[in-house]
């Protein structure tokens, strides 16, 4: 009998406790956790989360400075790339300015009539005697008076009068730049002076200009007959020069060549020396800036990420 109320009394005991665990509340106490494997912790009621270890939070943490320490490593080695790039570009300029500077300052030589030579030759002074065709005359821009040729009026929005030029040696036919005139000068019976008559030794400078328009808010070419306010016109307005297509349309060889200063007419117009033989070189600023942001970021890459305790 005492046997039998000693079991009964260690079972109601044993289920009292386990009612008291069920009903513990959730955020309780976690019972001992399990033997930690030296990696990470695991905890018994949260099946699949672990923490890692603080030796492996502080190799993860290692690893990821060390790889964003080499991604912002690029930004100088990008920029000193493209200043070693300007610095070839400074070369090549200046070597195309020389050769430049060298062929618009030595004497004046005869125009081939080949294409292909004339093509070699691009801004080289040269003379050919002939003749103008000044009822052919086409007109290119807007355009405006160079400083080089100043005389009053830089600034005043006008043209470029282009006119075939008959040789007197052989009859070939090539395009001249005539130079500038102003809109108030730009039909031809306005400058009676400037139509010279006859045979003629002309000084000019080869010019090839590049193929296609210059940009895309250049209009297209003006197929001749009115001008935009819709008067009548007898000249055909060229926006930008397309050597191919005018030398067609005028029967000429595609050739062209622009009036120096000293081919302009006594009464003024067109007004020659208009040939833009300037080129801009403004690299060593771009080098100056690219290798100064290359070496301030360098800098800040140091301080910021000290990559020597890398090394250690």
């Amino acid at each position: 009998m005492a046997a039998h109320f000693h079991t009964r009394s260690g079972i109601l005991l044993g289920r009292q406790l386990r009612a008291q665990v069920c009903r513990a509340p959730r955020g309780a106490a976690p019972r001992a956790p399990a033997r930690s494997s030296g990696t990470a912790t695991s905890y018994p009621g949260r099946k699949g989360k672990y923490s890692l270890s603080p030796t492996r939070k502080a190799v993860a943490g290692g690893d990821s400075e060390m790889k964003n320490s080499w991604m912002l490593l690029s930004v100088p080695i990008v920029t000193f790339a493209l200043g070693s790039w300007q610095v070839k570009r400074k070369m090549w300029k200046e070597e195309l300015i020389e050769a430049m500077e060298e062929r618009t300052g030595a004497a004046p030589v005869g125009l081939p009539t080949d294409v292909d030579s004339v093509r070699d030759l691009d801004y080289q002074r040269v003379h050919v005697e002939g003749t103008f065709d000044h009822a052919s005359e086409n007109l290119l821009g807007p355009r405006t008076l160079l400083r080089e040729a100043f005389d009053g009026n830089a600034g005043d929005p006008g043209m470029h009068v282009i006119t075939p030029f008959t040789r007197a040696d052989n009859g070939q036919r090539i395009l001249v730049n005539r130079g500038f005139v102003p809109d108030s000068h730009r039909d031809a019976e306005s400058r009676p002076a400037g139509q010279v008559e006859g045979k003629i030794m002309l000084n000019a400078i080869v010019y090839n200009p590049k193929e296609g328009k210059p940009n895309s808010f250049v209009p297209d070419n003006d197929g001749g007959g009115t001008d935009r306010r819709g008067r009548g016109r007898g000249q055909r307005i060229w926006y930008w020069m397309d050597l191919p297509s005018l030398a067609e349309a005028l029967n000429t060889d595609p050739i062209l060549v622009e009036a120096t200063r000293e081919a302009t007419p006594k009464g003024g117009f067109p007004t020659g020396g208009q040939s833009q033989i300037t080129i801009r070189n403004e690299h060593m600023q771009y080098i100056a800036t690219w290798y100064s942001l290359s070496a301030l970021t360098l800098v800040g890459w140091f301080i910021r990420f000290k990559p020597f305790r890398f090394l250690r």
